[in-house]
């Protein structure tokens, strides 16, 4: 039924787009984009394992937390994806700014071999984006993670990226939500 709404078809080939100059091993590799028949699909590489956001709701069922060395290299592995996508260029050699807007433990997957990938572009934006749609921005993401400028509706930048990855960060340590 989505289909059938420009807007999501748009959001849904933006996702792809914007994610695919994106090349690091923590970031989920897009392998093709394409259209079969009316439908339009994103084949990405396949990561065996579970969500961040799984893997704490497993610990916290049990009574156990992460160990603060694992919370930090997985931190660690996060920043390295982040600035892989903020630094990422264009075919023509310019800057894309892409600012993820959505990094959250629901989008972080772990596979049973150790990797650490960041997921789900669907809402990010290149800063020329953010730009054009000054005014007529929405909330997009998940509240806990936002940082104040998003939910202000602000201009977005890296910061915001990294605001969220520090609340990740603190709940890992913590073991409970920081809001």
């Amino acid at each position: 039924h989505l289909i059938e709404d420009e807007n999501m078809v748009k959001l849904f080939l933006d996702e792809a787009r914007i994610s695919a100059p994106v090349a690091h091993p923590n970031v989920v590799h897009v392998e093709e984009v394409g259209q079969c028949g009316d439908s339009y699909f994103i084949a990405m590489e396949y990561v065996h394992g579970v969500s961040l956001a799984e893997l704490l709701a497993r610990l916290k069922e049990r009574r156990l937390r992460l160990r603060p060395k694992l919370c930090v290299w997985l931190t660690a592995q996060l920043a390295e994806a982040l600035h892989a996508a903020h630094e990422a260029k264009g075919e023509n050699g310019l800057p894309l700014d892409i600012v993820h807007h959505d990094v959250s433990p629901q989008n972080v997957l772990i596979g049973h071999t150790g990797h650490v990938k960041l997921i789900d572009f669907g809402i990010a934006k290149s800063q020329a984006e953010n730009d054009q749609r000054a005014g007529r921005r929405a909330v997009l993401g998940k509240l806990r993670y936002m940082s104040p400028e998003q939910l202000r509706l602000e201009r977005a930048d890296r910061r915001t990226d990294v605001y969220a990855l520090g609340v990740m960060l603190w709940e890992m340590l913590a073991g409970r939500p920081l809001f």
